[in-house]
């Protein structure tokens, strides 16, 4: 087995917090920062769209121009540091980022001849290579994939594409774990406003649970370019007690968490949605659609409920079946504690991705 360097240097490639604070980005500097602080690793960033003052910064405010000028710039950046670094960690998610941003990035690299891990994260993944069957061969091009979940290995694995699993870091440390009991028909939903996550089927799911426990509340943390449609939907529904936060800062992510019991999650495609094992590490309830990867995280009866895509009915039903029944909640709850604690810990991820860069560096030697 070939021994890690004294530190191993990466260059991590993606979204950063500054320009796309998604949970890619958020993903990747918890990652940055957990690594740097083992001495084992030295991890440094660079964004795939570095933001810049004078001429450039002017150039970045008109439309096409900006593409042209971020990609230049970033791809220039890239190429200038890529001799500082052992390996190239390269984060991407959808096609179209990857085919613009990452795939330049992977190809530079091999050419500089560094062994590039490429992270792959998009619950679309397999409607993604049906689409663009050339997406399967530009796969082939890193020397190294790693996925976050199950799901993305099996996919992969349909089409003939090894990959290797590291579930993303939450940390665990920030949340508090609290019984719910009794539990009250408390809601949350924190996904943003996007129709792959299609918050409408929880504005549905509500408007029955409100008929059948009146004093039931609705909590929606997020944004996004459907939020318009959600608030008329509500107004439409004519349904009281719910309340918009907006987009919610992570730090402040477990004082939301705490204030309510259920955690209703609609997601059309997902793959590994860090809310779910949030909520594990907070204590609520689940009641979650079964889109993607969701199904690898939550066991169905075991730590939490799913019920098909786009089904309001059963989403609400789901949440009846918790609020009507406290030995299954707390059992879930506290098996869903335990998964969280078991799976989603630094010290799994940082020992999957320390052997990751080990097996880079091997097979590129």
């Amino acid at each position: 087995m070939t021994p890690l360097r004294d530190p191993l240097r990466v260059l991590l490639v993606g979204p950063t917090v500054d320009s796309f604070p998604g949970g890619i980005a958020v993903q990747a500097d918890r990652l940055t920062r957990a690594l740097n602080a083992t001495n084992k690793v030295r991890v440094e960033q660079q964004s795939i769209a570095p933001r810049f003052g004078g001429v450039v910064g002017a150039l970045q405010r008109i439309p096409v121009v900006r593409t042209l000028v971020t990609n230049g710039v970033y791809l220039a950046q890239v190429l200038g540091r890529l001799r500082g670094f052992d390996v190239v960690h390269v984060n991407s998610a959808r096609f179209s980022s990857f085919l613009i941003s990452s795939l330049p990035a992977v190809c530079l690299a091999r050419v500089a001849g560094k062994p590039v891990i490429l992270n792959y994260r998009n619950g679309d993944l397999r409607a993604e290579l049906r689409r663009y069957r050339l997406f399967r061969h530009l796969l082939r091009l890193p020397n190294t994939i790693v996925v976050p979940s199950g799901f993305l290995e099996e996919v992969l694995t349909e089409v003939g594409i090894a990959a290797t699993v590291v579930s993303n870091q939450v940390d665990l440390s920030r949340f508090v774990f609290r019984r719910r009991d009794p539990i009250r028909p408390v809601f949350l939903s924190v996904r943003h406003f996007e129709p792959y996550y299609d918050v409408p089927t929880i504005v549905r799911a509500f408007a029955l649970l409100k008929a059948r426990f009146p004093d039931a509340r609705l909590i929606v943390a997020g944004k996004g370019s459907g939020e318009s449609a959600v608030r008329q939907l509500v107004a439409d529904l004519g349904l009281a007690d719910v309340e918009f936060l907006g987009q919610v800062a992570p730090a402040d992510m477990p004082s939301v968490y705490d204030r309510a019991d259920v955690l209703l999650n609609s997601s059309r495609v997902d793959n590994m949605p860090g809310s779910l094992i949030e909520a594990f590490g907070s204590g609520l309830a689940i009641a979650s659609t079964n889109a993607g990867g969701i199904p690898y995280i939550v066991t169905h009866g075991e730590t939490g409920l799913l019920v098909p895509i786009g089904d309001s009915a059963a989403l609400a039903a789901a949440a009846v079946r918790l609020l009507e029944d406290q030995a299954l909640v707390n059992a879930m709850t506290e098996r869903g504690r335990e998964e969280a604690a078991r799976r989603y810990s630094w010290a799994s991820v940082e020992a999957g991705w320390l052997q990751v860069y080990r097996s880079a560096l091997g097979r590129h030697e």
